[in-house]
């Protein structure tokens, strides 16, 4: 990247900046907390700043990283604090996200839009950051694109590189557990599997070395740290899991989805050949996408801030077809035009309504998302009525197929196939 390019991003970044915090409003719910997580994570504050041991719900307790550093800070309204936290956090995991994707991509205008995308959809860890500042997701970001940069590093099976990973997966694993993620998806860098179709053994499975499983023992050491460092709690995480395996309807698990990437999937099954040969060359990339996939199905009621997780592997997937997909194929009209679909799916310009718990639900007309500033927030992120599912869903799969129809018609004019 040149000078000029590392300028552009970083004005990118402050005009989205100034923009998110003229038109989008902090939540006033619970003081600014938000619900559930958010009040879980002040709480541990209040407790770390009394100096007694921390009491919240589980599994939230466990997440201490984040709450330790903002009882430190001397800002007395929690709420600010972990604004200024998270706010450090986004643009960390920025320049991170942008450095990361130019180790793969080599046009400056395609890492240029995937830099805004990584930061001007609605639930971007930038737009949370003023919408919702009580969190600790910027700072899973911030490890996770640190650990995919050391597995994009020439030397990351080296023991220097094995050594950052394992820093990076511990620290990561204090913020939060799902952070382990990263280490399993390291030893896809040294698990091979050869394939030999025309001899007595079709194929054959070369396990990592053994030094290749230290990262995964330092995370699971940060997690039974955190574990440790907190008073005995029931958990419910197995029984809410299992609920949410037999109860997520798999329709709501697509819709969440779709609201977590807009139409940038929309590329991917266009153009399914592309996709596979960038799935095959990064192995460790496909398994932190199908360990999110999973998380996000049986993990928890909000699919689309889980699926969101794996918003850098999106992105670079993305980029990747971009600089690839044939000029004949996808000319400025087709790209503008889908464009301009996500801009509008992913709520760009259009606020985040605040949480009012007595606010009736599906109280605005739905295009495939609700069309007030007013609407209610659950069913901006598809965890409202039933009957706003369906029709954001129903909208969203319309779309779909309707724009799938018009750009394969145009791509089969234009390149005969």
């Amino acid at each position: 990247m040149t000078r000029k390019e590392i300028l552009l991003h970083a004005t990118l970044l402050i005009i989205t900046c100034i923009l998110f915090s003229f038109f989008q409003h902090k939540i006033t719910y619970s003081n600014g907390e938000g619900s559930y997580d958010g009040v879980a994570y002040a709480k541990i504050v209040k407790d770390l700043r009394a100096g007694v041991p921390p009491q919240a719900e589980l599994p939230f307790l466990y997440r201490l990283a984040v709450p330790y550093v903002v009882a430190k800070l001397p800002v007395t309204d929690i709420v600010n604090a972990f604004f200024v936290v998270n706010l450090i956090g986004s643009i960390v995991s920025f320049f991170l996200f942008i450095y990361w994707i130019s180790l793969f991509i080599r046009t400056p205008w395609v890492r240029v839009t995937a830099g805004l995308l990584f930061i001007l959809s609605f639930h971007s860890d930038l737009r949370m950051a003023f919408y919702h500042p009580v969190e600790v997701d910027q700072w899973m970001t911030v490890f996770l694109l640190l650990g995919l940069i050391v597995m994009a590093r020439g030397n990351a099976t080296s023991r220097q590189g094995m050594l950052f990973m394992s820093g990076v997966a511990f620290f990561g694993s204090l913020v939060r557990e799902s952070t382990m993620m990263l280490p399993v998806a390291y030893l896809f860098l040294t698990l091979r599997v050869r394939i030999h179709p025309d001899e007595d053994r079709p194929w054959q499975l070369q396990l990592p070395p053994p030094a290749a499983f230290i990262p995964l023992f330092a995370s699971a050491a940060a997690v039974a740290l955190t574990h440790y460092a907190v008073p005995a709690q029931p958990s419910f995480f197995t029984a809410t899991a299992f609920n949410w395996l037999y109860q997520k309807p798999l329709p709501d698990y697509i819709y969440g989805v779709l609201i977590a990437f807009g139409f940038i999937p929309l590329l991917f099954i266009l153009f399914p050949r592309l996709l596979r040969q960038e799935m095959r060359k990064h192995p460790e990339h496909l398994a932190i996408a199908v360990m999110v996939i999973l998380l996000a199905y049986f993990g928890g009621f909000a699919t689309y801030r889980i699926v969101y997780w794996m918003i850098p592997v999106i992105l670079l997937w993305t980029a990747a077809l971009l600089e690839r997909i044939p000029r004949a194929a996808m000319n400025t009209a087709l790209l503008t035009t889908l464009a301009l679909f996500h801009i509008y799916s992913q709520r760009v310009f259009i606020p985040l309504p605040d949480y009012y718990p007595d606010l009736p639900l599906c109280n605005s007309p739905m295009l495939i998302t609700p069309l007030n500033i007013d609407a209610h927030i659950y069913d901006v992120i598809g965890l409202g009525a039933r009957e706003c599912s369906l029709i954001g869903f129903t909208q969203y799969m319309a779309t779909y197929i309707l724009l799938y129809l018009i750009f394969r018609f145009r791509i089969t004019r234009r390149i005969g196939s």
